[in-house]
């Protein structure tokens, strides 16, 4: 009996545990193309949701590689290079820490 059908990149899911691939003469296969016809519609591979979570985890990620690529300019003794404004490079820093502290990852 078909509960559920999700998209998959090689086929489906089947009821939230079977994986099913687009192989013609698989049973369940022929069962899920005969739903199909009926009209039904699989869900979506991903939530919307899971969608947003993935992209929010990858934005903090980018504000971490951006914080450790610029630890090294605020050592003590550290010497800007010409036209390197600190300032701004400072300031770009708290937006990633503020983005950060407030995604909630």
């Amino acid at each position: 009996m078909i509960n559920t059908v999700k998209l998959q990149e090689s086929g489906y899911l089947l009821n939230n545990n079977m994986s099913v691939p687009k192989a013609d003469g698989n049973s369940e296969y022929e069962a899920i193309k005969l739903w199909l016809a009926e009209g039904n519609i699989p869900e979506p591979q991903y939530t919307q949701l899971q969608i947003d979570a993935v992209a929010l985890a990858e934005e903090v990620q980018v504000s971490l590689s951006y914080l450790a690529s610029t630890d090294h300019k605020f050592l003590v003794g550290y010497k800007a290079k010409e036209g390197e404004d600190l300032v701004a490079i400072e300031a770009a820093r708290d937006v990633a820490r503020e983005f950060i502290r407030n995604s909630g990852v």
